[in-house]
């Protein structure tokens, strides 16, 4: 299971960067805070601000396991966005869950 979440994540940062190398963001709700990503020369990079002033300087966005690390030559074969309105029952105070992220 460990390793499944992991291919995700590193599938959901490399996904999200187009072939253009352009930069795709993720913003908190208030949109503040500002997660961005990219991809030069085969690895993934990653910086973060808030209210426009870095955070966390440009870094290399690095997955390994047993030292191998996995985000070494990415290639980016597709890029598509969606979203998500869904709801699940679930155990516990509520009988619902919602999964609806701000847009």
């Amino acid at each position: 299971m460990r390793l499944y979440k992991i291919g995700f994540m590193l599938w959901l940062c490399v996904s999200a960067v187009n072939a253009l190398a352009q930069i795709a963001t993720l913003k908190s709700p208030d949109e503040k805070i500002a997660f961005q990503w990219w991809m030069t020369e085969g690895r993934l990079y990653f910086e973060v601000t808030k209210a426009g002033v870095p955070v966390i300087e440009k870094s290399p966005l690095v997955f390994s396991i047993d030292g191998k690390v996995l985000t070494a030559d990415c290639t980016v074969f597709a890029s598509q966005s969606y979203e998500v309105n869904e709801t699940y029952a679930v155990r516990g105070v509520h009988a619902q869950a919602v999964n609806q992220p701000m847009a």
